[in-house]
Parts: structure tokens; C-alpha cells; sequence
């Protein structure tokens, strides 16, 4: 699905300082995107009447992109301070993933007496940008910054619960849970070099 949410903006502000007022006007627009997809399939088998297995798995993708230009006009009254530059922002967001998990029930005779077992993995790869820029009224770049994050993330679960009735009000549970977690984070910022045109590490 791809969904998109536009907007405005307005805004003016003063300040007062002794016989002076200090003016700053500010109009724009932004837009947010996003766009995801996704599939699902799963089975469930009965390896025998007390045994019952089932398998699950989802992959997908997700992109979202918020991006804004707003215009600023700064200026007093009395004076001749006068100052104009529009704010550019563009930020990024997106990548694959994929989950799936293995589930086993074992059902005993008597009702209620089971056990259950439980393996859950997950992996998801996403990476970010983000871009700053300010503009003067010359349609020049006066500064800028770029940060960039990326790095895989991965998730496993296994989960196992026993179940022994005594009777209608009391029974027996244990149970035990391991989990492991890894991710990877690797962050970059970049500025603008006003002299090349670029944005240098």
C-alpha cells in the first residue's frame, strides 16, 4: 500500500527589544510518503492425533520519506535588517524484513495436560537518511548536514510450557524461555562544503 499525507504550514512571529521589533515569517509545505508490502503463508500438521505442528512466515518491506521546504523572511522595524532563506528537509527511511516461527503441541490423555514449544525468528535491514540544507535567496547552499544509520537487526525466541491439571482449580506449569538478540548500528554525518559543493565525512 502507498499512502501519502501533504500538509502546510504558516507561522509569524515578533519580538520586542527596547524600541525595536524583530519580524520572522515563516511559510511552507511538507509531504510524508509511505509505502509498504508484505507476504504471508503458513501450514499446520497433525503428525499424529496428540501431536500437532505448525509453521508460519512473513516477509515484507517498509519505505516511508518526510520531506518539508519552508521560507523564511527575517526582518525589524525600524531598521534595515532583512534576511531571507528557505529550509530544506529530506528524510528516508526503509528496508526488508522477514519473520517467521515453528510451534509444536503435544496433547496428553487427560484434558488439559499438554506441552507446548515455541522457536520465533525475525531479521529486519533498514537504513536512514536525513538532509538538511538552508537556502539563501540566491539559490545558494549556505550550509547543510547529512546523517546517515544503517545495520541489520536479528531476533530468536524459544519458549517451552508444560501443563498438568490436578484438578478443575489447581494444576502444575513450568516453563523456560531463551532469547537472543543482535543488532548493528553504524552512524554518519556528513556536512556540507560550501567550497566543493558537497557533503564531506
Amino acid at each position: 500500500s502507498n499512502r501519502t499525507y501533504p500538509g502546510s504550514s504558516l507561522e509569524e512571529r515578533q519580538t520586542f527589544l527596547n524600541d525595536t521589533t524583530f519580524f520572522t515569517n515563516s511559510s511552507g509545505s511538507y509531504n510524508r510518503d509511505r509505502n509498504r508490502w508484505g507476504i504471508k503463508a503458513g501450514i499446520d500438521y497433525n503428525l499424529t492425533k496428540s501431536d500437532l505442528f505448525s509453521f508460519a512466515f512473513r516477509y515484507g518491506s517498509r519505505d516511508s520519506r518526510n520531506f518539508s521546504n519552508v521560507e523564511f523572511n527575517e526582518f525589524a522595524d525600524p531598521g534595515l535588517l532583512s534576511n531571507f532563506y528557505l529550509s530544506k528537509n529530506d528524510r528516508g527511511r526503509g528496508g526488508d524484513f522477514y519473520a517467521g516461527n515453528f510451534n509444536y503441541n503435544h496433547y496428553f490423555n487427560n484434558e488439559g495436560h499438554e506441552l507446548k514449544a515455541e522457536f520465533y525468528f525475525s531479521e529486519r535491514d533498514f537504513s536512514e537518511t536525513n538532509i538538511n540544507e538552508l537556502v539563501d535567496g540566491n539559490n545558494t547552499i549556505t550550509s547543510g548536514r547529512k546523517l546517515t544509520e544503517d545495520g541489520p537487526s536479528k531476533r530468536q525466541q524459544f519458549k517451552v510450557d508444560y501443563e498438568l491439571p490436578f484438578s478443575e482449580t489447581n494444576k502444575f506449569e513450568a516453563g523456560a524461555q531463551l532469547s537472543f538478540n543482535r543488532s548493528t548500528d553504524n552512524n554518519e554525518r556528513f556536512d556540507y562544503l560550501t567550497s566543493q559543493g558537497i557533503f564531506v565525512l
